[in-house]
């Protein structure tokens, strides 16, 4: 008897470590990726293109690495209804290439998935602070030459059709 509630224990603590529901009435980004050292992504979202990205409308999302494929999710608050996203894939100097799997988008029961062969498609690569492989869906964040540390992507015009769909 013993060993069976064992086993209902792991289960137990199996469903602990699920990732958490998304509420339909939330905006939410989640990246799957693999990112190998411990590391922090952002997100910033904004309504207007001539608006500037701020960290008042910012999501940070602090992780461990792993070399297995994780979920790092960004839920936005309550009323926010982005156009324009701005992802910054990390601020730990040392982390090696990055691979983005996937990015979800979901809103109100609908989404859609930007899936790694396509991602250039959606999202403009910042060619001063990372170098995009299209062919493995990865990208490699680097030091610029200033010394400045800061690989980030913005949305492309393809992407912010999406996110208009999603919106109606």
């Amino acid at each position: 008897s013993c060993k069976s509630e064992n086993k209902e224990q792991d289960q137990k603590d199996v469903v602990t470590v699920e990732k958490p529901q998304i509420n339909d009435e939330l905006f939410t980004i989640t990246i799957n990726a693999v990112v190998e050292k411990d590391d922090s992504f952002q997100v910033y979202y904004k309504d207007a293109e001539k608006d500037a990205f701020v960290e008042e409308k910012s999501l940070y999302n602090v992780f461990k690495g792993s070399n297995q494929a994780q979920d790092i999710q960004f839920v936005l608050p309550e009323n926010a209804l982005p156009n324009y996203l701005r992802f910054d894939f990390g601020i730990n100097k040392e982390q090696s290439e990055v691979v983005i799997n996937s990015i979800k988008i979901d809103y109100l029961g609908q989404n859609f998935t930007i899936k790694n062969n396509e991602l250039d498609l959606f999202i403009s690569f910042n060619d001063q602070t990372l170098k995009f492989n299209k062919e493995k869906g990865s990208i490699a964040p680097f030091v610029a030459k200033d010394g400045s540390y800061d690989p980030m992507s913005f949305t492309g015009q393809t992407l912010y059709d999406k996110i208009q769909i999603l919106k109606q």
